[in-house]
């Protein structure tokens, strides 16, 4: 009971600090079933190394845990959440920056917008190349979709906590401003450094039209 509390605690401090749980690859534990309570909370102190099994079979999620073993697991997660702070590659901008083809554990993920896309129930197949403007096609005033495609794509950012959280995604990691003030679709990605600032100006002289390699 106590290694309960004591891991419950650890999630609280790990949701307290901003720190999205987000579903990763994860060796199983045969006492861990995928519908227990704490499942998250293990699954994301085992993948990041802050806590481990008592054997590679089993977690032991009952057993009693001690003052000191509590004492590692937050001084484990401090050391974690530094190293994260202190990346410098985690800021993408550009659509394709994020939606790209990715390495998730042993296995590759498909995350280009295309083949999203052609996931989604009853929507019809696209080529998984598919980008922002073959979308636009259909969602705008008068297309043959229902719903423009703003009122879809900035919901689903911003309640996605992969997108906050893992990319510290914002309004800026899709959108750059014009000089009249508009915001503009970065439809390619864009070289940035470590704060997400542009190594070169996305626009033109007058800086009004965007690159013609980024539109």
């Amino acid at each position: 009971m106590r290694r309960i509390v004591a891991l419950a605690s650890i999630a609280a401090i790990l949701l307290a600090g901003g720190i999205a749980m987000a579903a990763q690859e994860l060796k199983s534990f045969r006492d861990v079933p995928a519908d227990h309570w704490a499942q998250p909370a293990i699954q994301f102190l085992v993948n990041n190394k802050i806590v481990q099994g008592r054997s590679a079979e089993e977690f032991a999620p009952n057993a009693p845990v001690t003052r000191a073993e509590v004492a590692q697991m937050i001084y484990k997660y401090d050391a974690w959440r530094k190293s994260r702070d202190n990346k410098l590659d985690h800021v993408n901008r550009g659509c394709p920056a994020c939606h790209t083809l990715r390495q998730m554990g042993n296995r590759q993920m498909d995350l280009r917008l295309g083949a999203l896309v052609s996931q989604i129930p009853g929507h019809e197949g696209v080529p998984a190349t598919a980008g922002v403007d073959d979308c636009k096609s259909c969602h705008q005033p008068g297309g043959k979709a229902k719903l423009m495609l703003r009122t879809i794509v900035h919901p689903l950012h911003f309640n996605s906590a992969v997108f906050r959280e893992n990319y510290r995604g914002n309004c800026f990691t899709c959108h750059d401003i014009n000089a009249d003030g508009k915001f503009v679709v970065l439809k390619k990605a864009l070289e940035v450094n470590e704060r997400g600032i542009p190594t070169e100006s996305p626009f033109g002289p007058d800086g009004k039209e965007l690159r013609e390699d980024l539109r």
